[in-house]
């Protein structure tokens, strides 16, 4: 299939980048390949579209064990977070463990946090670890952006 050959070049040109010396040659394969996601976003939102209708015309569709039909996207959220708090703490009777138990993964935003309460108490409640590979254990090199000056067109 001419997408799977593409993609297997685009996946070879990836991988040999540490040996690329060419700046601009580096630049044009992470460029492809960023445009390369966009289109496989764009084809999973059209098949996704595509079985919306097949699905409204056939009836479920079912593949291997995963059953798949049109339902309604729900999302719950919260509107009076002061509220809830009082709530749930007038629930549990103050118990701030019992609190802690309905939050979500990471409720507080270190930053606003640290500028809220300060140093020494943000130093007492927080802890900052480098995130680990899970192969050698040893600290995870992940790619960072930083774009200072704007941007280079569209990406």
């Amino acid at each position: 299939m001419i997408l799977d050959s593409a993609l297997q070049v685009l996946h070879s040109e990836a991988v040999s980048i540490a040996s690329e010396k060419s700046a601009e040659r580096v630049a044009d394969i992470f460029n492809r390949i960023k445009a390369a996601k966009t289109h496989v976003r764009e084809i999973e939102a059209s098949l996704e579209a595509a079985l919306i209708e097949w699905i409204d015309e056939h009836g479920e569709l079912v593949v291997c064990d995963k059953r798949y039909y049109v339902g309604r996207e729900t999302k719950i959220r919260c509107t009076d977070k002061a509220g809830a708090m009082d709530a749930v703490l007038s629930s549990a009777y103050g118990d701030v463990a019992t609190l802690l138990g309905v939050l979500c993964s990471e409720p507080f935003k270190p930053s606003a946090t640290l500028v809220l309460v300060g140093p020494e108490a943000f130093q007492r409640c927080f802890a900052s670890e480098v995130t680990k590979d899970l192969k050698t254990g040893k600290p995870k090199r992940v790619l960072k952006q930083v774009n200072p000056m704007g941007g280079c067109g569209s990406a």
